[in-house]
């Protein structure tokens, strides 16, 4: 259920920066993934997309997530949403997005992703950040080099504090 002062929030939200008094008209659930509610949202200015979640759960994440599309956007090579504006309300943190709607399938759609994604992938500057590699050693507190686990991350040592997995 979406509370009246989350309501007014967005109202409030995409008045301003819209420049233009806004009502919302109706919410249509999307679904998703597991920790934000998606919604499609009707409004007098238009049709958008907005997801919230608990804001003290999730804090800056979709301060975190308009960089990225923003970032995406930059490259001009694939059709990303447009950020209209994120913020919190009634303890929720929200993001509202054009709304794309959902078209045919064409006969090469997916040659023309991939090679889009591949354009996508020469020229972010996010490529940046992943120069300096992963850690993916760390030395033991008795001076044996452990193999970090990748996909979570951490290491296993044994109770003596060497490791029990050699790289």
């Amino acid at each position: 259920m979406i509370s009246a002062t989350f309501k007014t929030t967005i109202e409030q939200s995409l008045s301003e920066k819209l420049n233009s008094n806004v009502h919302i008209k109706s919410f249509t659930p999307i679904g998703g993934g597991c920790i934000n509610d998606a919604q499609r949202m009707e409004t007098s200015a238009g049709v958008f997309f907005v997801k919230w979640n608990d804001a003290k759960k999730y804090p800056r994440m979709f301060e975190a997530e308009t960089k990225g599309l923003s970032l995406l956007g930059s490259s001009a090579t694939l059709k990303i949403p447009q950020v209209i504006h994120f913020g919190e309300a009634d303890e929720k943190s929200f993001l509202i997005l054009e709304f794309i709607e959902a078209g045919k399938k064409q006969e090469n759609f997916w040659r023309d992703f991939g090679s889009n994604l591949a354009k996508l992938h020469k020229q972010s500057p996010a490529r940046a950040h992943r120069r300096q590699p992963k850690k993916r050693y760390q030395v033991a507190p008795n001076g044996a080099t452990c193999r970090l686990r990748t996909s979570y991350c951490y290491k296993q040592t044994a109770p003596n504090g060497a490791c029990s997995q050699s790289p």
